[in-house]
């Protein structure tokens, strides 16, 4: 079972935007890139591209940003239990490193769909937006 705390689809920011949050975001953080970026990802500067993920834990450190354009991505801050984590781990998805997403033209549909799930009345909502998150990640 997962919580969706907050969601943001095709946010633009200027090339000097950065994130730095020492201690994390104190919940689990979905990004993906539509842009050049950078991360620091265990105390290295990494150069990542359009199409690439990371999942960060939820006190791992951020720091990350523009790569010399306009900063486009897509997240997800989410709560998750243990269940949702095993399943993150039978994908074979790292925590705190750079992934490829699998078909980064589903994630503009999905991400829109989790954020329209999220302030719906569904009585179900819970279990759908776990499954929408789940379709993202594979």
């Amino acid at each position: 079972k997962m919580k969706i705390v907050n969601v943001g689809s095709a946010y633009r920011h200027p090339p000097e935007f950065m994130i730095n949050r020492p201690y994390g975001s104190g919940d689990y953080l979905l990004v993906v890139l539509r842009s050049r970026a950078f991360f620091h990802l265990e105390g290295k500067k990494r150069e990542a591209m359009p199409g690439q993920a990371v999942l960060f834990r939820k006190d791992t450190p951020q720091l990350y940003g523009g790569s010399g354009e306009d900063f486009i991505n897509d997240w997800i801050h989410f709560e998750a239990d243990e269940a949702l984590l095993q399943k993150i781990a039978e994908l074979g998805l790292p925590f705190d490193e750079l992934f490829p997403v699998r078909d980064l033209t589903l994630v503009p549909s999905l991400i829109k769909n989790i954020f329209s799930e999220r302030y719906s009345q569904n009585p179900r909502r819970e279990e759908s937006l776990g499954l929408y998150f789940l379709l993202l990640l594979r």
